[in-house]
């Protein structure tokens, strides 16, 4: 680790001299320098390597990658401790004090740790990119090639972010939108359901009202049919009286005898 450290302080020093161009700590493959994990397919990535290659040089591409590897031998290192620490017996169960701190301590101390950390790495990213990026938007007569040619790369990076902020922006907008629409088919739905139940009681009381007045109709035409019976039976028995006093043969005839038999029996 220091040796590597040791390396590393002379190149640090000596890109103080000129700039680098663009700093892509989060991107690049640690094991390959000048490989990129952009998309595109093969002949992207040779375009990107290339564009690379035009705006930073051999000594930055190493100064890169060595910084890669420093913090990924740093958090190898601190794997390490921790799993020595933890075979010595000095760490402890939960609730214990490890190292005279309580586990309370101990996680207080690991976000200040990683807060610094990620404050360390923000200002080595904005050092290593804030210099190259003045320096294209406001070169100097002895500016290098390789500084202008990053200022094409600064115009597409803040095109990009403009149409990336302006398809944000019309996303939420959509989102919002679609919340509301989703809101007002919630409450349109259980309108719905409202207007539903008060068709379905509205039904029913219809048919109870139907019922009722089937009924008093079916009522009042029995009551019509035994009125008129009561006056049939009235009417025929007169008949039958007459016919049967006056002395008429009415066996004889066949329409008086309907009218004295077919009354009798009925």
């Amino acid at each position: 680790m220091e040796d590597l450290q040791q390396s590393l302080l002379p190149l640090l020093i000596s890109s103080q001299t000129h700039h680098i161009g663009f700093a892509k700590l989060k991107s690049r493959n640690p094991r390959n320098p000048t490989q990129s994990t952009g998309g595109g397919g093969i002949n992207g990535v040779n375009r990107e390597q290339d564009l690379e290659r035009s705006v930073l040089g051999d000594q930055e591409l190493l100064l890169l990658a060595l910084w890669d590897k420093l913090r990924d031998l740093g958090v190898k290192l601190e794997v390490v401790k921790a799993e020595a620490s933890a075979e010595s017996g000095e760490g402890g169960g939960e609730g214990q004090r490890i190292g005279g701190l309580s586990e309370k301590e101990l996680q207080q101390q690991l976000i200040e740790a990683t807060a610094n950390l990620k404050l360390k790495e923000m200002m080595i990213e904005a050092t290593l990119a804030g210099d190259p990026v003045l320096g294209a938007i406001y070169p100097k007569e002895d500016a290098s090639g390789r500084q202008r040619s990053l200022l094409p790369l600064l115009s597409r990076r803040d095109l990009l972010s403009s149409t990336h902020a302006h398809l944000s922006s019309l996303l939420l907008h959509r989102q919002t939108s679609l919340t509301s629409l989703q809101t007002s088919t919630i409450s349109l739905s259980l309108r719905n359901k409202e207007l539903a139940a008060q068709i379905l009681e509205l039904s029913q009381q219809r048919e109870k009202e139907k019922e009722i007045h089937k009924t008093g109709e079916y009522k009042k035409a029995e009551e019509a049919y035994k009125a008129a019976k009561r006056k049939w039976d009235v009417t025929s028995g007169v008949t039958r009286a007459i016919v049967v006093e006056s002395g008429v043969d009415w066996a004889r005839d066949e329409g008086l005898r309907v009218v004295v038999v077919g009354g009798m029996i009925r």
